[in-house]
């Protein structure tokens, strides 16, 4: 039993050195690496109020297509559509009168 232990040893202690003696005979360092990250920013439309009666601004910040429309509706009554407008990039801010029942606005990506 002791002859086996020992015999495990050294070709293990032997395999070891080999290994170690493999390499080449000049060092050589090399790195390689890669990553990628991804940065997901949520779209915001905010409604301010201004100091004109009926009036606000429509602020658009962060919006990720560069072509894109912004539809304004009105709510209720005849589904006629009141402005359609091209978007830009950059934030920036809309004239939008206000309705008694409300503004529906719909930011269509192209």
């Amino acid at each position: 039993m002791r002859y086996k232990v020992l015999g495990v040893t050294a070709l293990v202690c032997l395999g070891g050195a080999l290994v170690v003696t493999t390499g080449d005979a000049e060092p050589r360092s090399s790195a390689a690496a890669s990553a990628r990250i991804t940065l997901r920013i949520m779209p915001r439309a905010q409604l301010h109020p201004t100091d004109i009666p009926g009036a606000g601004e429509l602020c658009l910040d962060r919006i990720p297509a560069d072509l894109y429309h912004i539809s304004i509706r009105d709510l209720g009554g005849e589904a006629q559509e009141q402005e359609r407008l091209v978007g830009r990039s950059g934030n920036y801010c809309l004239p939008v009168s206000t309705s008694a029942k409300g503004k529906m606005v719909v930011i269509v990506a192209e």
